[in-house]
């Protein structure tokens, strides 16, 4: 069916029915007649949607040939341009040849993958070279192309590692619709090499009891490990956290300062050493925990046996008789018949209790939650243990799950739950869940509140002002009269005064001081703290203030620009004046600059709200470059012509930012800033999500509004092109002579989608994409324009965080049913999760 086309059902005659029994004999005529209506129907939805998606803007083609997995195997994966269809067969379009090597060319990698000089970390790279897509002489590869999840993607599988292919692809192939490869394509490529690998595929500590299937391993061609599994001894067990999971202490002292020596007898410590137990680990660290641990077993295990691919194994940890005692355990993974310095170690315990600690200025509360249904568990006990091990407090779980501590002690290092034989720990040192991109601000939760304020917040040495404070309650009224402690401290840290204030006596909740400064104030930034309990550990409110030394200008520095904005037809001529305050021009005077160039993702903010332009990939490219020094003439003139070059062939807007410095005789400078906003092109495409936070929802369409704006904000109308890629990050770990064990990953994308984007004139078109789990970037090409925007984005909420950040809490969207509410106004709170599961409110 072609896009666009209307679906009509087919003409059909009344039926014949000879029988006098005809309501009966038109039953299964009918249902005969509704199922084929509704299987229309669906292939109808289906292929339009489809059709709507796979709109490419262009003619069908072959964008690349590479090597990527595909089940866990090496495969040949060619993209096209449009979605292929996978009921069709392609063998008899497609073919394979196997190339021997060339004359001095090696492409057998060792068995055990010690030959470094055959390792390939790089991705490969097609060729189409005529001298390398000759196929004579190569051997014809039997097999059977496969379409991928992605349809757009056409597969190979079990091909060899480090060898070499031509891949000849015929004239007429093909895609899903009516569309058809103009030209027969021929591409070469070498495979890389798929060394021996061995590694625990678990990156958390905990695996959930009777759901986890085992301890999962990942091997490429290793038949066998070894384990040895050793368990922590449970009076050791805050020791063994402080060095796993604590982050690092302090730096060193200095040598020469105080407490010197103290710190490199504890850095010597191998026993006290923080260890990183993921990945692969040095024997001599495996060593340093025979003093905290116990070992328990050890076995053989035989691994899923595919050649050349990755496979997960999963070891039965929960059938093994020594590990059903609760504790953490270390499993330690070597190769059979290998001897080499580090070995691939992992730490877990086995359990379903979800503990989730909240800790306060002075108590703290406790949830325990089942894994499998999310339901809160009664009858756990919550123990706080010291560094030694000891039992500093107990608590026990309410039908909710909650236990709460109205005094949590302050050296414990551990809080563990156990129910049965479940257990379930956090360490109160180890970070915690990192709240940075979510919008929380404001004071702390605390009975009295206390509101600062003054004139103003800049003051020389010696100045007197007045500051004022008010104290409220957490409904804002007056709470009755009582001191407040303040504490002014200097920009060094060190006290000026602690005062008692008490309130004024006609005003509930008010305090007015005169506060002083010496004349001798050091400049920078002051701070008063507020208390209105002395013995908080944290201030209730800090006033911030800073004190410096006025001294005015003698002389002014005027930059004219010669356009409001630039481009390469619009260059950076700056026009300097600069004179005394008292009329002379500051005649010879010295010229100092320097130049900034960075990218400018939205420079119709005010117009254009929440979008973004250009490339994403140019975030990086800052740059910063000094100007000769000049001086100005008799006059106090001077001329300037800021090289654009770097900019010059960016696809992002970019603000050019030139600071100068006109020096008095003295050397005292007026610095002076202007900024404009280089456009690479006339028009730009810019593009704003539509979905709600950082990501967009995993499996989900991902909705996007596109403009085509002048600098000036006017909205022109197009069609373009747009492309959506999935940019796959592949991690390994690899063994060999030169470097041990080490980490890394290779980097390919995935077409996913090709639509064309219609762009009304004054107005805004809209795109959906559709979305799994990862990284995207999503390409929209102006063909006017020869410029590209590339925008990336994240879909599912902790696609990001895999990559580079620290633990985060999912998002749950919460919106009021009003602005505002009087006094004894209901309100409704709507509550929208990623998933299901019970709030805790």
């Amino acid at each position: 069916m072609q896009a666009g086309a209307r679906w009509r059902p087919p003409e059909r005659k009344p039926p014949v029915i000879a029988s006098t029994r005809r309501g009966f004999a038109l039953i299964p005529v009918l249902v005969a007649l509704v199922v084929a209506l509704a299987a229309g129907f669906y292939l109808f939805t289906r292929s339009g949607a489809g059709d709507e998606a796979d709109d490419s803007g262009g003619p069908f083609r072959l964008i690349e040939l590479a090597s990527r997995d595909f089940d866990g195997s090496p495969a040949l994966a060619l993209t096209f341009s449009q979605p292929l269809d996978p009921r069709h067969a392609y063998d008899g379009e497609i073919e394979v040849f196997e190339m021997p090597p060339r004359d001095g060319e090696v492409l057998t990698a060792s068995d055990d993958g010690d030959n470094d000089d055959t390792r390939q970390d790089a991705p490969p790279v097609a060729s189409s070279d005529p001298k390398d897509v000759d196929s004579e002489g190569g051997k014809r590869v039997k097999g059977a192309w496969t379409v991928g999840d992605n349809p757009r993607l056409l597969f190979f599988p079990h091909i060899k590692p480090q060898a070499r292919y031509v891949v000849k692809v015929a004239a007429g192939l093909p895609a899903r619709g009516n569309a058809r490869l103009a030209t027969e394509v021929r591409l070469s490529i070498r495979t890389a090499a798929v060394a021996p690998a061995y590694y625990f595929a678990s990156r958390g500590m905990v695996l959930p009891a009777k759901q986890n299937g085992g301890l999962p391993i990942v091997t490429v061609n290793v038949p066998e490990v070894d384990i040895q599994f050793l368990r922590v001894r449970p009076n050791q067990l805050p020791r063994f956290l402080d060095r796993v999971i604590t982050p690092p202490k302090a730096q060193k002292p200095a040598p020469g300062s105080e407490g010197h020596e103290e710190a490199e007898d504890v850095g010597d410590d191998d026993e006290n050493r923080r260890l990183s137990l993921r990945g692969a680990v040095g024997n001599w660290e495996l060593d340093s925990l025979h003093s905290l641990t116990d070992s328990v077993y050890s076995g053989r295990f035989v691994t899923e046996q595919q050649a050349n691919r990755r496979s997960v194994t999963f070891i039965p940890v929960e059938g093994i008789k020594e590990l059903q005692e609760p504790g953490v355990y270390i499993a330690v993974m070597s190769q059979p018949k290998r001897f080499r310095y580090d070995y691939q170690v992992s730490y877990f315990y086995v359990s379903d209790l979800g503990l989730h600690l909240r800790l306060f200025d002075k108590g703290a509360d406790a949830v325990v939650s089942s894994l499998t249904d999310g339901k809160g568990r009664r009858n756990v006990e919550i123990q706080w243990l010291d560094a030694a091990g000891k039992v500093l407090a107990r608590g026990e779980t309410d039908g909710d799950g909650r236990a709460s501590f109205a005094e949590r002690p302050r050296d414990a290092r551990v809080v563990v739950a156990r129910h049965g034989q479940q257990l379930s720990l956090i360490a109160t040192r180890e970070p915690a869940l990192d709240l940075s991109e979510f919008d929380i601000a404001g004071l702390p939760g605390r009975a009295v509140r206390l509101f600062p304020w003054s004139g103003r917040n800049l003051y020389r040495p010696g100045e007197r002002f007045e500051l004022s404070v008010l104290a409220r309650d957490a409904d804002g009224r007056p709470v009755p009269p009582q001191p407040v402690q303040a504490i002014l401290k200097r920009p060094d840290g060190k006290r000026q005064f602690t005062a008692s204030w008490q309130p004024d006596a006609g005003f509930g909740g008010y305090y007015r001081r005169a506060i002083e400064l010496p004349a001798d104030a050091p400049t920078g930034a002051w701070v008063l703290e507020l208390r209105a309990d002395p013995a908080d550990r944290l201030p209730t409110n800090s006033y911030r203030f800073n004190v410096e030394e006025f001294l005015p200008e003698r002389m002014k520095l005027e930059l004219t620009p010669s356009h409001s904005s630039l481009d390469a037809k619009q260059p950076f001529a700056l026009a300097v004046q600069g004179s005394y305050l008292y009329g002379a021009p500051a005649a010879g005077n010295r010229l100092l600059g320097v130049v900034q160039y960075e990218r400018h993702k939205n420079p119709l903010a005010q117009q254009l709200p929440g979008f973004e332009f250009g490339d994403a990939n140019e975030d990086s490219a800052r740059s910063r470059a000094e100007l000769d020094e000049s001086a100005l003439d008799e006059a106090g003139q001077g001329h300037l012509d800021i090289d654009l070059t770097p900019v010059a062939e960016r696809q992002s807007p970019f603000i050019v930012r030139a600071t100068l410095s006109l020096l008095e005789s003295g050397g005292r400078p007026v610095i002076r800033s202007i900024e404009r906003t280089y456009w690479p092109a006339p028009l730009l495409v810019g593009v704003r999500p539509l979905f709600q936070g950082d990501y967009a929802r995993e499996g989900s369409q991902a909705p996007f509004e596109v403009i085509r704006a002048s600098r000036d904000g006017k909205l022109l109308g197009a069609s373009l092109p747009a492309r959506l890629f999935r940019e796959n990050r592949d991690y390994y770990w690899r063994f060999d002579d030169q470097r041990g064990w080490h980490s890394g990953f290779t980097e390919t994308d995935e077409l996913v989608a090709t639509a064309s984007v219609a762009v009304p004139a004054g107005g805004r078109g809209t795109l959906q994409v559709p979305v799994k789990y990862g990284r995207y970037r999503l390409e929209i090409a102006d063909p006017e324009t020869g410029k590209t925007l590339k925008y990336r984005f994240y879909a599912g909420w902790s696609a990001a965080s895999d990559e580079d950040q620290g633990i985060r809490p999912d998002r749950v969207a919460l919106k009021l049913d009003k602005p505002a509410y009087r006094d004894g106004d209901t309100a409704k709170l709507t509550i929208t999760p990623p998933h299901g599961g019970q709030a805790l409110i």
